[in-house]
């Protein structure tokens, strides 16, 4: 008799720059927010959502995805808005970027977009879909857009962030920074059978000239001499 046995879906996170505890992806059951984590079980009149299956459950399937560099945001008076990255990955690219309002008319009119970009690749085996859903709780200033993606079937396998700032009142100034190591996003796989998630430093000049981020590789060790922190 033959067994076959069914090889092990996997999400492998790549970046060129580096990879510390506060920025590696990692499911929310390896270390669930405090704000669940420390409520009681139970409270006065009843139980707690921390009885809830529909949040064990989340917790246990959701992969945490933190954000890799400090992001600060500026609101004007008259509702433009600046949004910067203290150290632009590669050198000569920007590390953040922008949908333009033309890209979705008619929708999300109190908000606006950015989008943080090629900091990690992400490949998935095949077949394996994942959701990107935003953070709990709801952040009142930002959050991560929704969407579905199929890792393999992207032949770049670039991994950017797409966030939704909401606009402030004309006339008011808003500045914020979201910091290194906040919650940005959480990635749902869309399996029965969670996939092992490897987030590490690819060093293989190969790999980035298979994937056509050639120039990328070669400022990798100039960057790492730089903090991805904001002065403060």
């Amino acid at each position: 008799m033959i067994f076959s046995r069914k090889k092990k879906s996997e999400l492998v996170f790549r970046t060129n720059f580096e990879v510390t505890p506060e920025i590696a992806p990692r499911y929310l059951s390896q270390l669930k927010p405090s704000w669940f984590s420390n409520m009681p079980n139970d409270s006065t009149d009843s139980t707690t959502i921390k009885r809830c299956p529909g949040f064990s459950l989340f917790f246990q399937r959701s992969i945490l995805v933190p954000s890799w560099t400090d992001v600060a945001v500026k609101y004007h008076e008259d509702g433009s808005f600046l949004a910067r990255v203290p150290n632009p990955w590669p050198e000569d690219g920007d590390g953040i970027t922008s949908h333009s309002r033309q890209q979705y008319p008619g929708a999300f009119e109190q908000y606006d977009n950015i989008k943080l970009t090629d900091y990690w690749t992400l490949e998935g085996t095949k077949g394996l879909d994942i959701m990107v859903v935003p953070v709990m709780p709801p952040n009142p200033e930002w959050e991560a857009a929704t969407g579905a993606w199929e890792p393999h079937a992207d032949k770049h396998h670039v991994f950017n962030v797409n966030l939704w700032l909401k606009r402030p009142p004309l006339g008011q100034v808003w500045e914020y920074t979201i910091k290194r190591g906040d919650p940005l996003c959480y990635i749902v796989p869309l399996t029965e059978t969670l996939p092992k998630v490897t987030a590490k430093v690819e060093s293989d000049p190969n790999y980035w000239r298979r994937i056509g981020f050639v120039g990328e590789f070669d400022v990798t060790a100039e960057y790492l001499k730089k903090k991805t922190k904001l002065k403060r």
